[in-house]
């Protein structure tokens, strides 16, 4: 997923080690892939003629949320973070952010 968010903000034109670059592989990485597929499968599953389909694809997606998440917090938040070197100062980092 990672990959696939560095490629298109590479396509795009942003270059990833700045803010707007970062927020575009953050969106493309991870985009509506929690609330968005339940909808879907509402909608698809819900006069189904096999009244088990639509919990088992609820299932299926609360299982791939349970890894989502996790990764969205960790490796999400690697994207957005700006890089700092070991050897700088806090005061300098926060001279660069005002």
């Amino acid at each position: 997923a990672g990959f696939f968010g560095a490629l298109i903000g590479n396509i795009s034109g942003f270059k990833s080690d700045t803010q707007d670059g970062r927020e575009v592989r953050m969106c493309s990485t991870f985009a509506n892939s929690g609330p968005l597929p339940l909808l879907f499968v509402e909608s698809l599953f819900a006069s189904h003629s096999n009244p088990t389909m639509l919990p088992l694809s609820v299932a299926y997606i609360s299982f791939y949320l349970l890894g989502w998440s996790p990764l969205f917090w960790s490796y999400g938040y690697s994207i957005l973070a700006e890089k700092t070197l070991p050897h700088q100062k806090f005061e300098d980092i926060e001279k660069n952010n005002l």
